[in-house]
């Protein structure tokens, strides 16, 4: 018998990697039908004691949740996309919202540049704390003061507020309407999941912040 389970033993390799690319339920009917002389355990049929063999170890791949948030769009990259396309809309068919003789340069320029340094003290701050600014990487720590203290999503309100500035500037109602899918896809596709990642990474850390300060203003 030793020597039968001895002549098998090359094969537990190949065993090993079909068993790890199972399903739960696929692994248990696996165990049920496959021989004891390859399972650990007890043959049925003999009652032979199988202890030849080195225990039995699952190497099914982890299937613990990626750390990051995991979000649907990296938001500079909707931010982009939506502005351009709100700008070949208005190009092909202008849809002005300003009384004529108003400002809109100095005005819209005056509005993004607020929300362009809204969003780059945001920035600087995660860069202090050590932790990434990219929504796909992992975040190292929670960042609570300064502008953080007012929002707790302070990039994202600088984006909207950047938009609003380009549209201004522009005299665009096009793009000033890319606010409404920019607002839904980040709320739900972004900021939704950075919640969720947080609170499991950080805990109560992360729910008394975010009991303590406004999502966005």
């Amino acid at each position: 018998m030793a020597a039968g389970l001895a002549a098998l033993q090359p094969l537990r390799p190949a065993f090993d990697a079909f068993y790890g690319t199972l399903t739960p339920v696929q692994r248990k009917l696996t165990t049920l039908s496959l021989p004891a002389i390859i399972i650990p355990g007890r043959c049925e049929m003999t009652g032979i004691a199988m202890t030849e063999l080195p225990p039995w170890t699952d190497n099914a791949p982890d299937q613990s949740p990626p750390d990051h948030a995991n979000v649907v769009v990296r938001p500079p990259v909707l931010w982009v996309l939506l502005v351009a396309a709100g700008y070949g809309l208005d190009f092909v068919l202008p849809l002005p919202f300003l009384p004529a003789g108003f400002p809109a340069a100095w005005v819209g320029g005056g509005v993004w540049l607020a929300g362009f340094v809204l969003a780059g003290l945001a920035i600087a701050q995660f860069r202090r704390a050590g932790t990434e600014v990219q929504t796909h990487t992992s975040t190292a720590a929670i960042v609570d003061t300064g502008v953080f203290a007012f929002s707790r999503n302070p990039i994202y309100v600088g984006a909207h507020i950047g938009t609003v500035g380009v549209a201004i500037a522009l005299n665009s109602l096009w793009i000033l309407a890319t606010l409404v899918p920019f607002y839904f896809v980040i709320r739900y596709g972004v900021v939704a999941r950075e919640e969720a990642y947080l609170e499991r990474k950080f805990g109560d850390a992360y729910l008394a912040y975010k009991a303590r300060v406004r999502r966005w203003l």
